[in-house]
């Protein structure tokens, strides 16, 4: 039983190629149906290989082992060139932070808060501000007469004795009065900043009019 059953599977097996291959003739010159020449392809054109219709089986795998020799080639390449890309990849990465590096310590050197606004006083009014050009104080900015004529006061709780530095440039303007000779005295304290506008060495009011103050807050 077993011996029927193994030749019938044998059979099956045999067709079953049989509908993929097909074998030639007897070739006059190896008069064998085992060498590779002599069994032809029976199936549609391969694009991928190829490989036509009765082609031989030693020029079909011929037509494979190209192939996979210029697969094998490619793939060599791709390797070379992830190996070049992660190599840039590496290079930019040591770029960006060198770049980072600089950046922060650019930051370090003028990292520093800023007020600047244009402002203008008459009489015995606290200076007004006529453009807030830039404020990076937390806390809130404000400007008073001093008392004095001449005096004014810009308080904050973010100016600190020892790391706030003011600029006062006296300006001009449109249709103001012209105040000719105009300089100006800076005094620090704790959270204050202490401003005295002098004509001909006086404190005088009305003298500031669209003058530019800036204040910086160093850390």
């Amino acid at each position: 039983m077993l011996k029927k059953f193994f030749s019938s599977l044998l059979i099956n097996i045999k067709q079953l190629i049989l509908q993929i291959m097909r074998t030639a003739q007897i070739c006059p010159t190896c008069a064998t149906y085992t060498n590779a020449k002599c069994i032809i392809y029976d199936g549609p054109f391969l694009t991928n290989s190829g490989i036509s219709p009765k082609d031989n089986l030693e020029y079909a795998l011929g037509l494979i082992d190209g192939q996979l020799g210029v697969l094998a080639s490619n793939i060599l390449t791709t390797n070379t060139n992830l190996a070049t890309t992660n190599s840039n990849l590496a290079t930019t990465n040591s770029n960006v932070a060198a770049n980072t590096s600089s950046i922060s310590a650019l930051q370090n050197k003028v990292n520093y808060k800023s007020y600047v606004a244009r402002i203008s006083q008459t009489g015995t009014a606290a200076p007004t501000i006529d453009y807030l050009l830039k404020n990076e104080m937390s806390g809130a900015v404000t400007l008073a007469y001093g008392g004095s004529p001449g005096e004014y006061t810009v308080s904050c709780a973010d100016f600190v004795t020892g790391k706030t530095f003011a600029i006062l440039q006296p300006g001009l303007k449109a249709g103001g009065p012209l105040v000719v000779g105009v300089t100006t005295q800076i005094i620090y304290s704790s959270g204050a900043v202490g401003i005295i506008a002098l004509v001909a060495g006086v404190g005088t009011n009305g003298s500031l009019n669209d003058a530019t103050l800036e204040i910086r807050v160093y850390p």
